[in-house]
């Protein structure tokens, strides 16, 4: 129901256990995905056309920052440099990124194909057809990347 009537949902993520599915039987995820492809479905379509408002952030947790091989405090830290809490104007911060990432936003647009060569890489995809967004924090937090739909 929340996905489908709420109009912003706000989603902290942290964790007591990262390996809670180690000993769950893939199948069993499998099912679940499967349950949940419609509410999924909807969840998207609503973001992409601006019904449902979302944001998401990284909380810090001893859990994470366990897997980070942080001490809680390390990973605070760490996570606060991400969102530029620790800037004295996080907002320009984040303009900043913006502008950068839409100059590739901007690059990408119209494009059929990527080629990526270095050496230990000789990628070639198809890109035709993709809309690239500019994940600047507005949704995800720590964020500052592009992503396509």
């Amino acid at each position: 129901m929340a996905i489908e009537k709420a109009d912003a949902l706000i989603k902290l993520r942290a964790a007591d256990n990262t390996r809670y599915l180690t000993n769950i039987n893939p199948e069993r995820q499998k099912v679940r995905q499967i349950a949940m492809k419609d509410i999924l479905e909807t969840y998207t379509k609503r973001a992409a056309v601006g019904d449902l408002r979302w944001v998401l952030t990284q909380y810090p947790c001893s859990a994470f920052a366990q897997e980070a091989d942080m001490s809680l405090r390390e990973y605070e830290d760490f996570i606060f440099s991400a969102t530029f809490a620790d800037q004295s104007n996080p907002v320009q911060c984040w303009r900043d990124v913006h502008d950068k990432q839409q100059h590739w936003v901007d690059w990408l647009a119209g494009k059929k194909n990527v080629v990526v060569r270095g050496p230990c890489v000789d990628l070639s995809l198809s890109i035709d057809g993709r809309t690239f967004i500019n994940s600047d924090g507005k949704s995800n937090m720590p964020s500052g990347e592009i992503f396509r739909i």
